[in-house]
């Protein structure tokens, strides 16, 4: 199983807590070495200055790294690093 880290204040959440406690997840405040998964609040990564959303996006790319991104998000640009990144809100009425 690959490594799980958690960043941001889903360190603290009680989300985290229990992802810690069930998997193993570790705590993280830079990205780590090697690969594995780091989960992070949406809203929190927007926030963060263009050198730090750099760094977490650059060890992405490396084989077997995933970074997924949880909600709440605010409106708008996820970041101005990646292209056409947005998040909007539709509101779909089903068809009866």
């Amino acid at each position: 199983m690959s490594q799980i880290w958690l960043a941001g204040s889903l360190r603290d959440h009680p989300r985290g807590r229990r992802l810690a406690d069930l998997a193993g997840a570790k705590l993280s405040a830079a990205p780590e070495p090697g690969s594995g998964i780091c989960l992070f609040f949406g809203n929190e990564f927007q926030k963060l200055d263009k050198a730090v959303q750099s760094e977490w996006l650059d060890w992405s790319q490396a084989p077997g790294s995933v970074f997924l991104l949880l909600p709440p998000f605010q409106l708008g640009s996820i970041t101005t690093l990646l292209d056409r990144w947005q998040t909007r809100w539709h509101l779909r009425w089903p068809d009866c």
